[in-house]
């Protein structure tokens, strides 16, 4: 009978044990909001809710606690990119066959999304896609993502190799060449309405009658980008993947920008926190101007924070730009 008692007391402080340190884990997954409620867990880990707006604990999220669950996850990824690595090493050093990324010529059995939009956009009639491939963003822009960022794994799976790509592409380029246009004679005089949009000046980045390499295409001329006077910050709203904010990154580090232009930085705005990043660490012009913000865009706090970006931007002599693409 003793022997029984001892068994249950045993069986009881396990249970309590166990049930404690439930509880604390729980506890230490609590955050508060900046008034002080109780943040959704599974808002705060997936970026959405199924309950919107009826859940009853909070979907407002600061700053500083989205930065350090988008740093986690950021890290996470990042071992889980070094072990996959290293696990294809070790297949090549045993003699197993390991895959291979094709270059831009790459064999057909790697060929993805950006590949075939390189190699047919003669027959799409879009200048703007002829203009990233064949025109003046060759270089800097098209090149960079057929080859360099296209021979990148992260790349090629989370940014270059989707359906909708041609069209993200051509939408960003024509927000880009519209920024060009406004702001490429005179800056802000222009934003004030002094300026006007077109496509008959170089300098305003709107030339649509240059002709291509080979002498025989229309192309659209972002040579506004390049001329305009004040350093500028971009906001890109909605950002998903973060096609727009790559091709800015990308299209102002032209070798041919004045001294004084200068893209300050570029800030991805998302409410999904779990979309994979780390494609912009892998070349300096991505990692050096591009940083992930996660808000909800109807928040208190992301209207707080545009604010503050405004103000500073005003203090540095800045150019605040945001973009919605959707």
């Amino acid at each position: 009978m003793s022997a029984t008692n001892s068994s249950n007391d045993k069986t009881n402080d396990t249970a309590a044990t166990s049930q404690q340190t439930i509880t604390t884990q729980k506890e230490k997954e609590i955050h508060l909001d900046e008034k002080g409620n109780e943040i959704c867990n599974i808002f705060l880990n997936r970026g959405k809710c199924r309950y919107g707006k009826k859940c009853h604990r909070s979907h407002n999220v600061p700053e500083l606690i989205a930065a350090e669950y988008y740093e986690r996850r950021r890290r996470k990824e990042h071992e889980l990119e070094n072990k996959k690595k290293q696990k294809n090493g070790d297949n090549n050093n045993s003699g197993k066959k390991s895959k291979t990324v094709a270059n831009n010529q790459g064999d057909g059995n790697h060929r993805i999304a950006i590949n075939y939009i390189h190699d047919h956009v003669e027959t799409y009639n879009n200048l703007y896609l002829t203009s990233l491939f064949r025109g003046e963003l060759k270089n800097n822009c098209g090149n960079v993502l057929c080859k360099d960022m296209c021979s990148i794994e992260s790349c090629r799976k989370t940014l270059l190799n989707h359906k909708s790509l041609k069209k993200e592409l051509t939408e960003g380029l024509s927000v880009l060449h519209l920024i060009g246009t406004l702001l490429g004679d005179n800056g802000s005089a222009n934003m004030a309405g002094g300026g006007k949009y077109g496509v008959s000046t170089t300098n305003g980045g709107g030339n649509c009658n240059g002709d291509n390499n080979n002498g025989n295409e229309k192309i659209v001329s972002f040579a506004g980008l390049q001329n305009i006077q004040k350093p500028v910050r971009i906001i890109d709203v909605g950002s998903g993947k973060g096609i727009f904010s790559v091709l800015s990154a990308l299209a102002f580090c032209s070798p041919n920008a004045t001294t004084e232009t200068r893209l300050s930085c570029i800030y991805m705005v998302d409410s999904d926190r779990n979309m994979n990043l780390s494609y912009l660490e892998c070349t300096p012009q991505l990692s050096s101007k591009i940083t992930f913000h996660n808000f909800d865009i109807y928040s208190k706090s992301f209207e707080l924070w545009v604010m503050n970006q405004y103000n500073q931007c005003v203090e540095q002599g800045e150019i605040l730009i945001m973009v919605g693409l959707h």
